[in-house]
């Protein structure tokens, strides 16, 4: 074959078969590409997976449903919508208190979530709204002012959002279950100790469990007898609510009559409705003792705003408040200056919002693949949307997706006919949110954590692997003691740095032979075990006293780096002044490392009986 040259200046190669040329056929070698020419391809394939419809479908998950939807799968969105709707509303005039905030501003929160997530969601069970978990961080970073707990919704929007673009999900792993559930528990326990005061009917200054458990000592005196017996009978409704659905009554012998369905339903309904059966019901009994009867004994939540929120930037939301300038004038007060005023919640808040939602997709996605990133956009628009009509920071919430999971909900449409109804409860319901006592509401939310806290992990920890106790024991006193935030911080740190630790402190097997020491590292090696491993191997041929060949078996070390290469071949040269030393390697990049770094000189061993053979030979 012959090298030409064409007109532009490309060099080309001439193909001949059996001597004779065929100067038709031509093959351009490969000529390297300039900067200017990746960066063009690299556009060049961004733009048009962009422009994709695959890219779009994945973008706007509606449109692959979409196409399918006919009416069975609306009568079951339908039902599933209305249904998690009767969750909703009690659940969300209940955190507000909690945030700090009045209660309308947790029907606020529920109203945009289900447009935007049946647009941009993938998993038709979840149902976005506020959670107890994030109205306490709310509350502990905006403390209790609404435009300051919607500014904070705004940039966590933001952030999650960018998180969901810049592919940041993979981050999520590096919190540990351990760690998640002592979260989880700790916050549950915090948020029943935020509404023992309104259970028992007795106010006092101070939040926190310390301050709250010692206050409540110190005013027992002060509980009240009505609203205490309140909040227990609706415990006890709700727990028999909860188990209703569990037992056959009335049913009769065949459960496939006419009969025994329809029983069996309405059991079903009145256990899914259960908090707000007990809400309508015992704001009707407060009605009948306040307006009718004229009997005041219960604390009530008192006057709620009536009718939509309106269209607001988040940092202007229902605020007048004004800064004063140097000049004499006064200047609204910007989103950097409420963003400033947030501090560490800017990233917490986020961080934990993404950290539940993705949770439940995960679970409801099963053996299928979760679409992690696509699942934080539509978390950030909920927010980020949310918050122009008054939303506090949202996020998936266990119960209520569980909730519309059981209810037969089809498609993410469902969260659709959820808003609908939340719509409805802000402009005509808000009246009468008023005569709903405050120990019912307290009983509702405290009813609900007791099934959040994780109850045996501490068993299982310590029946499996007892190290895992640390992080989990030092996120639950923190949590609980200090505040959440901090817990997860100093849970998720501890449990790195044991991580590192062991995998900075790999396991050196170590066997004697009759004609050869076998020295097996049970791990891959990389840069914080140099040391350990170094003296190990040292150990090792130090103790045995014995003259007999060494054999290094890294065939269960599947990547090594440079360090840790350095480390083991500066040691191997250093010891083959007086031993016989092997290594066997059957990993190609491994052995591509190692001969890197050793040098032409080195000769690895395919198998242990081929290295003994070396050494004997």
């Amino acid at each position: 074959m012959e090298n030409k040259t064409i007109e532009n200046g490309v060099p080309l190669l001439e193909k001949s078969i059996d001597g004779i040329d065929c100067p038709d056929f031509q093959v351009p070698q490969r000529v390297p590409q300039t900067s200017s020419s990746k960066l063009m391809a690299v556009s060049k394939s961004t733009c048009s997976k962009i422009c994709s419809k695959s890219f779009l479908y994945d973008r706007l998950p509606f449109l692959s449903w979409g196409q399918t939807y006919d009416l069975e799968q609306l009568i079951g969105d339908l039902i599933a919508g209305v249904t998690t709707a009767l969750t909703v509303i009690p659940q969300g005039i209940g955190y507000a208190p909690l945030a700090g905030l009045p209660l309308q501003y947790g029907l606020y929160a529920s109203i945009v979530p289900g447009f935007m997530y049946c647009l941009l969601g993938t998993t038709r069970q979840s149902t976005v709204g506020p959670t107890a978990v994030n109205s306490l961080m709310s509350y502990n970073y905006a403390g209790g002012s609404p435009y300051k707990a919607v500014t904070l919704a705004f940039f966590s929007g933001l952030i999650e959002i960018m998180a969901g673009i810049l592919n940041l999900g993979f981050l999520i792993q590096y919190i540990s279950g351990p760690v998640i559930s002592a979260f989880s528990s700790a916050v549950s326990i915090q948020v029943i100790t935020s509404q023992v005061k309104g259970f028992f009917g007795i106010y006092f200054p101070g939040r926190g469990f310390i301050n709250v458990w010692v206050g409540i000592f110190k005013n027992i005196s002060s509980i009240q007898p009505y609203d205490t017996a309140v909040g227990f009978a609706c415990m006890a409704i709700l727990y028999f609510l909860r188990r209703l659905k569990e037992f056959d009554w009335c049913e009769g012998a065949d459960k496939e009559t006419k009969r025994a369905k329809v029983i069996k339903k309405t059991k079903w309904l009145l256990s899914i409705s259960a908090n707000c059966l007990v809400v309508v019901l015992t704001s009707l009994l407060a009605w009948i003792m306040v307006d009718v009867a004229g009997i005041d004994v219960l604390n009530l939540t008192g006057e709620v705003d009536q009718g939509l929120p309106a269209w607001q930037l988040p940092w202007e939301f229902n605020r007048n408040t004004t800064l004063a300038t140097g000049n004499g004038t006064s200047a609204s007060e910007g989103p950097l200056e409420v963003a400033s005023e947030l501090g560490i919640g800017l990233l917490m808040l986020p961080l934990v919002s993404i950290l539940q939602h993705l949770a439940i997709a995960k679970h409801y996605a099963g053996n299928r693949k979760m679409a992690a990133s696509q699942e934080m956009i539509a978390l950030g628009f909920c927010q980020f949307v949310g918050s122009f009509t008054g939303s506090m920071a949202i996020t998936a919430s266990f119960g209520r997706s569980a909730v519309n999971n059981i209810s037969g909900v089809r498609t993410p449409f469902g969260g659709v006919f959820t808003g609908i109804i939340i719509i409805l409860a802000c402009a005509f319901l808000s009246p009468y949110l008023a005569f709903i006592p405050t120990s019912a509401l307290s009983a509702v939310i405290i009813f609900a954590m007791f099934y959040t806290i994780d109850y045996n992990i501490g068993r299982a920890l310590w029946k499996a692997k007892k190290v895992d106790l640390i992080p989990y024991t030092l996120t639950f006193l923190l949590g609980l003691f200090v505040n959440v935030e901090t817990g997860l911080i100093i849970g998720c740190l501890v449990h790195v740095g044991l991580l590192l630790y062991s995998s900075s402190s790999p396991a050196l097997l170590v066997e004697h032979h009759d004609t050869h020491t076998l020295l097996q590292p049970q791990y891959s090696l990389f840069f914080p075990s140099v040391d350990h491993m170094r003296g190990e191997i040292n150990t090792a041929v130090s103790t045995s006293e014995s003259t007999l060949p060494v054999v290094i078996d890294m065939t269960l070390v599947k990547e090594i780096d440079y360090t840790a290469a350095k480390g083991i071949c500066a040691l191997v040269k250093e010891l083959k002044k007086t031993l016989t030393f092997n290594i066997v390697c059957s990993d190609k990049s491994v052995s591509h490392v190692l001969t890197a770094v050793y040098g032409p000189d080195l000769v690895l061993c395919s198998s242990i009986d081929d290295a003994v053979k070396v050494t004997v030979v």
